[in-house]
């Protein structure tokens, strides 16, 4: 599908089950508020999603310590 006017969840079919859709979306909401950018380095699988999830939220922990 090249149709540049449809919606994100269209052009990517993996994400149209509801627990992947999830998962992408709060990896999306981990890396977004960490600020450590997005879009550079994706991961492609729910693995790759959970452990870049764990390591954003063990970094959130350390650097709220440190405060």
């Amino acid at each position: 599908m090249n149709d540049s006017n449809a919606p994100w969840l269209v052009k990517k079919p993996e994400l149209q089950a509801v627990e992947r859709a999830y998962l992408f979306l709060f990896y999306w909401v981990f890396t977004i508020i960490t600020t450590v950018g997005y879009g550079d380095f994706t991961g492609g699988t729910t693995i790759e999603y959970l452990i870049t999830i764990a390591i954003e939220f063990i970094g959130i922990i350390v650097f709220a310590g440190l405060a």
